[in-house]
C-alpha cells in the first residue's frame, strides 16, 4: 500500500467530511476520530445506518442521503462493506474517499480500491486521519513510527537534504567508520592488544579473555556499519536517516558496554558516546526534513461558533 501525500492533503484540506460507520457507542474507536475531527475545526456529518443524532449531529443512513454535499468521505465500515460505501460516494457525486485502517484490517479492501478507481475517485487506501491531524501524542508516536520504517506516505517529489547537513554526517560516519574499521581488525589480528598498547588484564571485569572478538564486532558492527551508512548518507538514500539512527544508538551501547566490561577508562569514551549521540541527532534532523509532518491549513472554524453541542445519549449498539 502506498498513498499519495498529496491525495491526503486534498483530502484534508476539504472542510465539510462524511464519517460512514459512526457509532452510537461513546466508547467506539469512530467516535474518537469524529470528536478529533470536530476539535480540529472540521464539519463531520456522521453516516450510520439507523441514523438518529451523534456527537450532537444528525445521522443519515447511507451517503445518497445527505442533503448538503461533502468533500470528502472517511470510510470506517468493516471492509466487507466498503465496496458499497464507495459506490454510494461516487452516486452522491463526494469526489474523495478515504478507507480507514488503524490496527488490523481495517476498512480497506482491494474490491472497494478497485471501484475507487474505475469510479474516478481519489483514493486513500488504508491509513488513519488522525496521525496527521490527530492532537494527542498517541498519533504523533504513530506517525512518527511509521516514517521510522519507511511506511509513511510521501510527497510526489521528496525534498532534497541541505548539502551541509549531508556531507556533516557523512564525514562524521567515514571518520568513525575507518577508526573502528582499523582498531577492530589490528585487535582481531592480535587478541592480546599489544599492537595497541593495551593488555587482556583489562578484560577482566568482562566475558572476554582476549581481544579477538571485540575487536571482529568492533571492526563489522561499528566499522563497516558505518562505512555503508556513508554511503547512504551521500547519496541521500530513503533509508540513510534511519541507519544513522541506528548507528549512533550502536555506538553508544558499544561505549556503555566498554565501560562495564573494561576496567580502564579514558577520556575518548565518554567522547566516543557524545559522537555517537551527535549522529543520532543529525539523523533525527535529516529525517524530520525528509519526512515532514504535514501542516494542514484547516481554516473553518468548529460548528456552534466554537464549541461543539452537547453530546446526546442514544442507545448503543
Amino acid at each position: 500500500m502506498s498513498n499519495s501525500l498529496a491525495n491526503i492533503e486534498a483530502f484534508l484540506r476539504q472542510e465539510r467530511l462524511a464519517l460512514v460507520g459512526a457509532s452510537h457507542d461513546p466508547k467506539d474507536f469512530s467516535r474518537a476520530v469524529m470528536r478529533e475531527l470536530l476539535d480540529a475545526g472540521y464539519e463531520v456529518v456522521p453516516i450510520n445506518p439507523r441514523g438518529g443524532t451523534i456527537e450532537g449531529r444528525t445521522a443519515y443512513a447511507r451517503l445518497t442521503d445527505l442533503p448538503e454535499p461533502v468533500g470528502g468521505a472517511l470510510v470506517m465500515t468493516p471492509a466487507g462493506a466498503s465496496e458499497g460505501v464507495v459506490r454510494d460516494a461516487a452516486a452522491a457525486h463526494i469526489p474523495r474517499v478515504w478507507l480507514h485502517r488503524g490496527g488490523g484490517p481495517g476498512s480497506t479492501s482491494p474490491e472497494a480500491v478497485r471501484a475507487a478507481h474505475d469510479l474516478g475517485l481519489s483514493v486513500v487506501d488504508g491509513e488513519c486521519p488522525m496521525m496527521f491531524v490527530g492532537r494527542s501524542r498517541v498519533h504523533r508516536f504513530h506517525g512518527a513510527m511509521r516514517r521510522l520504517n519507511g511506511g509513511f506516505p510521501r510527497a510526489d517529489k521528496a525534498p532534497r537534504l541541505p548539502s551541509p547537513l549531508v556531507w556533516g554526517l557523512g564525514l562524521l560516519q567515514l571518520l568513525v567508520g575507518l577508526a573502528a574499521l582499523g582498531s577492530g581488525l589490528l585487535l582481531a589480528l592480535e587478541p592480546s592488544g599489544a599492537n595497541l598498547g593495551m593488555s587482556a588484564d583489562l578484560l577482566a571485569p568482562g566475558p572476554f579473555s582476549s581481544y579477538l572478538l571485540p575487536g571482529l564486532a568492533l571492526a563489522v558492527l561499528i566499522g563497516v556499519g558505518h562505512v555503508v551508512g556513508f554511503g547512504r548518507t551521500v547519496g541521500r538514500r530513503a533509508r540513510a536517516a534511519r541507519t544513522a539512527i541506528l548507528l549512533g544508538v550502536a555506538l553508544v551501547l558499544w561505549i556503555a558496554a566498554e565501560l562495564l566490561w573494561v576496567s580502564a577508562t579514558s577520556w575518548l569514551q565518554p567522547a566516543m558516546a557524545g559522537v555517537g549521540a551527535v549522529e543520532v541527532a543529525l539523523g533525527v534532523a535529516m529525517h524530520q526534513h525528509r519526512w515532514p509532518r504535514p501542516a494542514f491549513a484547516i481554516r473553518v472554524a468548529p460548528a456552534g461558533g466554537g464549541a461543539r453541542p452537547p453530546v446526546a445519549a442514544p442507545p448503543s449498539i
